[in-house]
């Protein structure tokens, strides 16, 4: 092959290789980002018991939300190590938001069934609560406190022993 083509086909793939992680770096510095901190905003959700669950009636109590789908495959992954952190800490209200759009809460509960799920599943189609979180990855987590403050959040999967850190050891 000629020398002048293979240098320019290695420009073009060069400047087309720097747009793109321009576009990239762009755009994950100017999306919203998951609060870490401040007041954890309040929603109203229905379980899939067809059971309304509201966060402020949890005030008093630690709340872990985590928010994830079926169809994600890290979601899908990380729910033995939050089925486990449950089991390990019952005291604290461990919620699994699924914004699912394309199921009915039957079918979710029937997978949360099928995936060995025992802690309490909310079905948010709509965004109710994943858009004042500012949810735009999938899984995603945060840690409520007694008084209703974020403490600390997280996007991608956690680990039973990295949701405990978060949970019982914020700060650090």
């Amino acid at each position: 092959m000629d020398r002048r083509f293979l240098l320019g086909l290695a420009r073009d793939w060069g400047i087309a290789l720097g747009v793109a992680a321009a576009v990239f770096i762009g755009w994950n510095l100017l999306r919203p980002r998951p609060p870490s901190s401040g007041p954890a905003p309040d929603f109203t959700l229905v379980d899939t018991t067809d059971t309304q669950v509201t966060l402020s009636a949890l005030q008093g109590e630690t709340v872990v939300l985590n928010f994830w789908a079926t169809w994600c495959g890290p979601c899908r992954a990380e729910v033995p190590e939050l089925e486990r952190f449950h089991e390990t800490h019952p005291e604290v209200h461990l919620l699994g938001v699924s914004v699912d759009e394309r199921l009915t809460r039957k079918a979710l509960a029937g997978i949360a069934r099928r995936w060995g799920i025992s802690y309490r599943i909310l079905h948010d189609p709509n965004g109710v609560a994943a858009d004042p979180y500012r949810v735009n990855s999938l899984p995603t987590t945060f840690v409520i406190d007694g008084e209703g403050t974020i403490q600390a959040s997280r996007v991608g999967p956690v680990s039973a022993k990295v949701l405990e850190h978060m949970v019982f050891h914020p700060d650090h």
